[in-house]
């Protein structure tokens, strides 16, 4: 049982790996959150791993696809995975069943927040702040019951918000020690906002028309010299892109010490099967109509 069993000894990072928790069917549901969240680190690792720095220049995800290929597959696998996340919800009809469901990906989401897996964390937190899913009053009013699941995901929640830049998950990840797969996303947005915030190059004037500005002489000449600029490198640039690709090559030295578990490994890294959103929503409504949830909130005073 997950919840019983001691999360110093199960979350701490031993150099041999820890004994896998083989599940008994192929299904998610006989799957062991904390050997869900192993599993995810070993697959999403590979890739971000495998990450180069040139891939990181230039926007090269969105100008130059070709180029970073390794970017794209982590971006790919995030948004089917946190797709897939509010479908496997969505698709129990049963409330306690979509309860269960939803307690399920928190405590995995928890187990990938412990083995410092946050780009895990934030896919998690994005299927379950979808908009079909968020709507699930009666599901969520369920959950709420077990306070310590909810105050344990509340914190990592909390931890990873996107509030002033990421400032609470940027604190904290500094903290950390490797093995770590930090969210990607957040250096895609700092590459992203230097590049379209700076030039590559400054372009000065002469060094002679300079050293007339800087006397105080704005004669005709030196006027007329001023339109003949030099290129220069724009160094700060290149220095504040320099620091978010050696932090990315940081947190690629050191690899998870666990074993593949087939079963969930292949369950995850053979491709997901998910529905639109559109399709999300209209199951949404269809399984907690605004009539079941207006009684149900009645019924439980609320």
């Amino acid at each position: 049982n997950y919840s019983n069993r001691s999360s110093e000894y199960i979350f701490h990072q031993h150099d041999l790996p820890p004994d896998s928790i083989v599940p008994k069917n192929d299904n998610f549901a006989s799957f062991d959150p904390v050997e869900v969240a192993r599993q995810l680190c070993l697959l999403e690792e590979r890739v971000f791993k495998s990450i180069q720095p040139i891939e990181c220049l230039n926007q090269a995800w969105n100008k130059h696809k070709e180029k970073s290929p390794n970017i794209l597959a982590m971006i790919a696998f995030f948004n089917q995975f946190s797709n897939w996340v509010a479908t496997y919800i969505i698709i129990q009809k049963n409330l306690k069943d979509r309860v269960a469901a939803i307690k399920r990906l928190m405590r995995v989401a928890i187990a990938l927040f412990k083995y410092n897996n946050f780009n895990g964390c934030q896919e998690i937190c994005a299927g379950l702040a979808s908009s079909s899913v968020f709507r699930l009053k009666m599901s969520w009013h369920k959950v709420s019951k077990d306070k310590r699941l909810v105050e344990e995901f509340a914190f990592l929640r909390r931890t990873v918000h996107t509030a002033k830049n990421y400032a609470l998950y940027r604190a904290y990840l500094k903290k950390v020690d490797p093995p770590c797969l930090p969210y990607l996303g957040v250096y895609l947005t700092d590459l992203t906002f230097i590049e379209e915030g700076n030039s590559d190059f400054l372009h000065v004037p002469p060094a002679e028309v300079l050293a007339h500005y800087e006397k105080g002489l704005t004669t005709r000449a030196c006027s007329q010299s001023v339109t003949t600029t030099n290129s220069v490198v724009n160094v700060e640039k290149m220095r504040k892109v320099a620091i978010v690709i050696q932090e990315i090559v940081l947190y690629q030295q050191k690899r998870y010490s666990f074993r593949k578990v087939d079963p969930i490994f292949n369950f995850f890294g053979e491709g997901l099967s998910y529905l639109s959103e559109t399709e999300c929503y209209r199951h949404s409504r269809e399984i907690e109509t605004k009539e079941a949830v207006a009684a149900y909130l009645k019924k439980k005073g609320l």
